[in-house]
């Protein structure tokens, strides 16, 4: 595959939730420390073997535990290389691939830009969720194999979680959409 606007490096990417008191606004240091503290066994090896992690905000709300934030972490267990374009996880061509794919739905149906998309890429189970059109979550899942009866034992594990979690409960309904398969230009 050819890459061109972009270096493709090797991360995992998940989501990370910190909670806050409503008049707080965190600052980058103290989130660090936060997801350090929670995460002690992964800053540990990430020290050891030279790699790093970033986190990026999605999104922010108000719930009745107080403020939470929701940001895309990614863990890179390897040190950079020096390459002149722009650094992303590979797994950006999943993000392009799921707006592909939200893009030829248009504005048909009355879900709010509310979507789960989700498939099998590259040996991974992904499951992205778009609240009011902003992705807001991110999950991906190794395993040897997918059978369909795995596939849907996770969808509906997330049709649960988008009924229980404190922002995707707010939504009426998610639509479905299955990302199947990359093509070139998600990777550019």
């Amino acid at each position: 595959m050819t890459f061109s606007r972009f270096y493709p490096i090797d991360a995992r990417l998940f989501t990370w939730e910190w909670t806050s008191s409503f008049d707080v606004a965190p600052n980058m240091k103290e989130l660090r420390a936060s997801f350090e503290k929670e995460f002690p066994k992964l800053r540990m090896r990430l020290e050891q073997v030279g790699g790093f992690f970033r986190l990026l905000h999605m999104v922010s709300f108000n719930s009745t535990e107080g403020r939470r934030s929701r940001y895309l972490v990614v863990v890179a267990e390897h040190p950079l290389p020096n390459a002149r374009k722009r650094l992303l996880p590979r797994q950006v061509a999943v993000l392009s691939a799921a707006d592909r794919f939200l893009r030829r739905l248009g504005p048909a149906g009355d879900n709010s830009g509310n979507f789960l998309c989700y498939g099998i890429v590259g040996g991974r189970f992904y499951a992205l969720i778009f609240f009011e059109g902003r992705l807001c979550h991110w999950s991906e899942l190794c395993a040897e194999s997918f059978s369909q009866e795995r596939i849907e034992s996770e969808l509906v594990r997330f049709r649960r979680f988008l009924k229980k979690d404190p922002l995707f409960s707010r939504g009426d309904s998610f639509e479905e959409v299955c990302i199947d398969g990359l093509l070139p230009c998600d990777m550019k």
